[in-house]
């Protein structure tokens, strides 16, 4: 699944959101044609109808070709009685529109919490548990930490219910380019390096040389701050900002270093544009990013020399990528056909359909170490890399307590980090601004 961020790189989409089921629903095999049906007579699973039957799908962001091989197709070639039809999140289709016309369709894509949040608010969501059930879909597959974070974005009265179902991960590597650490005689990136590590590397590939500047080290923030490795909250449980902590204050002091050495600092209109230093320009040595293999055929033709490394890491949190975020998969309460629907996403997470998505680098939601050794084996641009950088780190906890206010809360920060490292404004007072900030704007919202 692919999405296109602020610097105008492919990323894969935000913050999967999932009420869990009660554990009672993760008995006998799983849906969806694994081959690991229940034991014979016993938790046998259901039959579904064959009548042909169209399920309309809200695709909210994935590219047209995506969507036709990694979803599409698959459920097509295990169920040929299911046409899907496709209603993209534009102006004019958003879901609000779609509600609003009594036209919500059968399976609900999601990019991140901010959706499901959504989704509940405007009460869409249908709870998948007894279909779980009655299909004998083994929750027990996916991998414990996804399930942890569904639990966390299911909300407070959503206990034991299963409002939707991942599809795939994210993750967050260090891609660099060789080209520059060849240039200047300094050794490649390692896995495993901390934040200080990688500061210290990047000084000695920062430098100005025949009036081209070449940088370090460059960041998505906009991922690392919302999902950020320590697993900090940007918001209390009464939705008042919980930024100006001690534990932010070192988040914004490592990583201000990035920018403090010199030639790293960057001009404002520079700010945000990593992705086109790395990927276009190639006068950025390293790029902590999401994976971008939709945009690295396009830069290895242009001459991009490239590897990965496992993300750099906080000392307190050795071995963390970041926190779990990933598209998701939901079924419409008012939706004739649920339980075609959900044998439909039943069959995304099967092993067959999962083994074919990490063959090309979008990482599985099941705890499968087999299917997990398969990572990006038949992705050409990964050939010859190091794959495993890609899987290595556990992800970070995710942050508790999660709010509807969240994106509120993170752009305020991620402003304020822009503030500190293009105008050098004070950590401290940045924070301090920020709880201000985020509390205003929430408390405007409240009231609407």
């Amino acid at each position: 699944m692919t999405y296109i961020n602020k610097n105008g790189f492919a990323l894969l989409t935000s913050l999967l959101t999932l009420a869990l089921g009660a554990t009672g629903c993760a008995q006998g095999g799983p849906a969806g044609g694994n081959g690991n049906a229940a034991d014979p007579g016993k938790n046998e699973p259901a039959a579904m109808s064959t009548e042909p039957v169209t399920l309309t799908v809200f695709n909210t962001s994935m590219g047209d070709e995506l969507f036709k091989t990694a979803f599409e197709e698959p459920i097509k070639k295990k169920y040929p009685f299911i046409t899907i039809q496709v209603i993209k999140r534009a102006k004019g289709s958003m879901i609000e529109d779609l509600v609003a016309a009594g036209n919500v369709p059968d399976i609900l894509f999601l990019d991140s919490g901010a959706d499901i949040i959504t989704y509940k608010d405007l009460d869409v969501p249908y709870d998948m548990t007894p279909l779980a059930k009655k299909y004998n879909f083994d929750l027990s597959r996916i991998d414990p930490a996804v399930l942890d974070d569904m639990k966390t974005y299911a909300g407070a009265g959503n206990e034991g219910k299963l409002l939707a179902l991942p599809r795939s991960i994210n993750v967050e590597a260090l891609f660099y380019n060789k080209d520059i650490f060849d240039k200047f005689g300094v050794p490649y990136p390692k896995d495993g390096m901390t934040w200080d590590d990688a500061v210290e590397l990047a000084k000695k590939v920062t430098k100005l040389v025949d009036g081209v500047q070449y940088r370090g080290i460059g960041i998505n923030d906009n991922i690392l701050i919302p999902y950020n490795q320590l697993s900090l909250p940007l918001l209390d449980a009464n939705d008042n900002a919980a930024v100006n902590t001690e534990q932010w204050k070192n988040w914004f002091g490592t990583m201000k270093r990035i920018y403090e050495m010199d030639g790293g600092k960057l001009a404002s209109q520079d700010y945000g544009k990593a992705a086109q230093f790395y990927l276009k320009d190639k006068t950025l040595a390293m790029f902590a990013s999401t994976t971008i293999f939709g945009s690295l055929p396009e830069a290895v033709k242009g001459g991009l020399n490239w590897d990965v490394v496992t993300v750099p890491t906080f000392k307190e949190a050795p071995g963390r990528t970041i926190q779990m975020f990933a598209p998701g998969m939901a079924i419409s309460k008012t939706s004739k056909y649920k339980e075609q629907a959900f044998q439909a996403i039943a069959h995304i997470l099967s092993d067959e359909v999962q083994t074919a998505e990490i063959k090309q680098g979008r990482m599985t939601v099941l705890k499968n170490q087999e299917i997990k050794k398969e990572y990006g084996k038949e992705n050409p641009i990964l050939e010859g890399k190091n794959r495993e950088a890609l899987i290595k780190n556990q992800l970070a906890p995710t942050r508790k307590p999660v709010s509807k206010y969240e994106s509120v809360a993170a752009a305020v920060m991620q402003a304020k980090f822009k503030d500190v490292v293009v105008n050098d404004k004070d950590v401290n007072t940045a924070l301090r601004e920020a709880q201000e900030e985020i509390n205003q704007q929430i408390a405007k919202l409240k009231v609407k």
